[in-house]
């Protein structure tokens, strides 16, 4: 049986498996029947064998859904002559106001170039339904145009590339028979002439663009040129809008008054909490009196001073003490110094104490109470009020600067004295007598 079925078997290359040991006539049945089951052997053209496993097609099941499907998808698909996505695009844009001249002529494809030209002649002449979104966006533009010119608005064309509407299935009350009885439709976009021009002046007219005698004096003008373009005069008539007359103001009247002066320099507002550090920080340097006063004056003037009275008084209360008697160690506080920057400064200084701050409390380099190992001084809390009146009391006392006391005997040597009687001169004179200088 097997050798009747080996050589069906290998023209179809159908693998067979082969019994260790000898077989029965049913075994052999089965073993033909499952070789005639299996999937033929095919070479790979790359030299190696593979098995593939041929299913049987499902039957497909076709629902109403499908049909229906099938059906708009059908109607929806571009036929052989539609434009691209992108002229539709850009003829959507066109036909809503846009100027895409410049970029439609700079695109180098000669169906946008094309399109450049019909700028003043798509959305005026002629509407691409296509363009639009159909029959039904097209209905619903033209009635937009409609409302908003206040007056009748109808395109000589309406363009629709395709035989059938997907959209109204060319129902007697669609869109389309309804854009049909406002205008023709087309399959092309038309060629214009002196038909479209002259219809292109009348709907001006009636829009009140032109007056009547333009609209004429147009028309001979066309006549009698011996060439005529009548794309780019039909775009010019529809894109015309008359300059508007300048209209009497009718409103409330208001008396102009002028207003205060704004100064030229505005003055900025200081910080208090800066100009406390600043002025803490001379202080800290050993700065008084009017040393401290000019310093002050460096950085910033009475009109920023005025501003924070509150930190004049308190550099007045700490004048001769502070720099002295303690140091302030918030000065250094601020940008993320803090006692780092001021220990620097102030560690060797021959102050004896630090004054403390809110800062100190709970500070771990308090190696023991009140006594800063940071700045390597004692901590007060608050200056004793003796301290502040003895520095009020030396401010206030005046050193008396005695003119020195000079013997002129001693200054310029006068050591002898000169005795004159005069009781025997019978002039009561002395004759002295000056020799003049030779210049010989």
């Amino acid at each position: 049986m097997a050798a009747a079925y080996a050589p069906r078997l290998a023209s179809e290359r159908r693998p067979i498996d082969l019994p260790a040991s000898s077989e029965t006539p049913e075994g052999w049945k089965v073993r033909i029947r499952s070789a005639f089951l299996k999937t033929p052997v095919f070479k790979n053209p790359d030299g190696i064998a593979t098995v593939r496993t041929q299913y049987r097609p499902a039957t497909p099941t076709v629902s109403q859904d499908d049909v229906r499907q099938f059906w708009e998808r059908r109607f929806a698909a571009p036929g052989p002559s539609a434009p691209s996505p992108a002229y539709m695009k850009y003829a959507k844009r066109m036909t809503d106001g846009h100027d895409d001249t410049s970029l439609l002529l700079a695109s180098g494809d000669p169906e946008l170039s094309s399109l450049a030209s019909q700028r003043g002649i798509i959305g005026h002449t002629y509407l691409d339904v296509d363009a639009l979104g159909g029959c039904k966006a097209a209905l619903g533009f033209l009635r937009e145009q409609i409302s908003s010119v206040k007056s009748v608005f109808a395109p000589d064309y309406m363009v629709r590339r395709s035989a059938s509407c997907s959209i109204c299935k060319d129902a007697e009350d669609g869109a389309c028979a309804q854009l049909c009885r406002v205008s023709t439709m087309v399959r092309e976009v038309p060629e214009i002439g002196l038909q479209e021009l002259v219809s292109a002046l009348s709907k001006a007219e009636a829009q009140g663009r032109i007056s009547s005698s333009q609209s004429e004096s147009a028309l001979q003008k066309v006549a009698s040129a011996p060439s005529t373009n009548w794309s780019y005069l039909t775009a010019q008539v529809n894109l015309y809008k008359p300059a508007a007359a300048p209209s009497q103001y009718s409103g409330h009247r208001q008396t102009p008054h002028t207003a205060t002066r704004i100064p030229d320099v505005v003055q900025a507002e200081m910080d208090p909490e800066e100009v406390r550090r600043s002025v803490s920080a001379l202080m800290n340097a050993g700065l008084s009196g009017k040393h401290l006063q000019a310093s002050i004056l460096q950085r910033y003037s009475r009109a920023d001073l005025m501003q924070v009275p509150e930190v004049g008084r308190r550099a007045a209360a700490d004048d001769g003490v502070q720099g002295h008697y303690f140091v302030d160690p918030t000065a250094y506080r601020d940008y993320g110094r803090g006692c780092d920057d001021g220990s620097s400064k102030l560690k060797k200084k021959d102050v004896p104490y630090v004054l403390a701050s809110s800062s100190c409390t709970g500070c771990i380099l308090q190696t023991h109470p009140g006594w800063c190992s940071k700045y390597a001084k004692e901590i007060i809390r608050q200056v004793p009020s003796h301290v502040r009146e003895a520095a009020v009391a030396a401010r206030r006392t005046l050193p008396v600067v005695y003119a020195p006391v000079e013997n002129p005997v001693e200054k310029y040597e006068l050591r002898n004295e000169l005795s004159v009687d005069l009781s025997g001169s019978r002039s009561r004179s002395i004759p002295i007598g000056i020799s003049k200088p030779s210049i010989d």
